[in-house]
């Protein structure tokens, strides 16, 4: 075999090589940009792991449970607890509310409202709503929990049949947000503070026979939160 022969085998080689190359390539740049395609929605990398976002209801149990452990501290002598208590109340849209926690004591009666959003909020304590401002820059109106709480500090005293200066309604941020300082006044707490806060308000004392009644009225007031409560 002469010289140039070899050359020309070794050369043929060389392009073929480069073309199986050049093929590989285009293929990993096609599939690359089929994940990206502009006429659908991405496709998911093999080996990557997505992450699912958990829904509000999710947060809203994260936070509860967060509240539920605070509570569990309480002396059960002395502190009634109650939780998820759903109540008649006609202004509420279908009759009903849910009450997040309560706490019966000698002091009186605490109406918890958990909010467990994950971003910064502004607002003003008398505002229909407060604004969520999320880590990726949105933002997000929501209901003035102060508001909020307040249907359900008369639902508990309509049912329990007390005077609602015997109610009091705190409202519990357990998300990594944080409130301005104008907001973080009075009923407006993190969940460090809510043991310290629970039965701190005068004017609302309960007699340990009234502690019963309360109690057991609330509790025979409960509604379903699928059933739609008679008029």
């Amino acid at each position: 075999m002469t010289v140039s022969v070899v050359i020309a085998a070794l050369a043929v080689l060389l392009a073929v090589g480069a073309l199986v190359a050049l093929a590989i390539l285009a293929l990993r740049l096609a599939d690359r940009d089929a994940t990206t395609r502009p006429d659908g929605p991405p496709r998911p990398e093999i080996g990557r792991r997505r992450t699912r976002r958990p829904t509000r209801l999710e947060r809203g149990a994260e936070g509860e449970a967060i509240v539920n452990r605070v509570l569990a501290d309480l002396d059960p002598t002395v502190y009634v607890v109650r939780r998820n208590l759903w109540l008649p109340h006609e202004r509420a849209p279908d009759g009903k509310t849910e009450i997040d926690h309560l706490v019966v004591s000698v002091a009186g009666i605490d109406v918890i409202e958990t909010k467990n959003w994950r971003g910064d909020i502004s607002g003003t304590t008398g505002a229909r709503s407060w604004t969520v401002h999320f880590p990726d820059g949105t933002s997000e109106d929501r209901a003035n929990p102060i508001r909020q709480n307040e249907i359900h500090r008369q639902a508990v005293a309509d049912a329990a049949d007390v005077t609602l200066s015997k109610v009091a309604g705190i409202v519990v941020m357990t998300g990594p947000g944080r409130v301005p300082p104008e907001l973080h006044v009075g009923n407006v707490i993190y969940p460090a503070e809510l043991q310290a806060r629970i039965g701190q308000h005068a004017g609302r004392g309960l007699t340990p026979e009234e502690i019963q009644r309360v109690v057991a009225a609330l509790d025979a007031a409960v509604v379903s939160p699928r059933r739609p409560v008679d008029p």
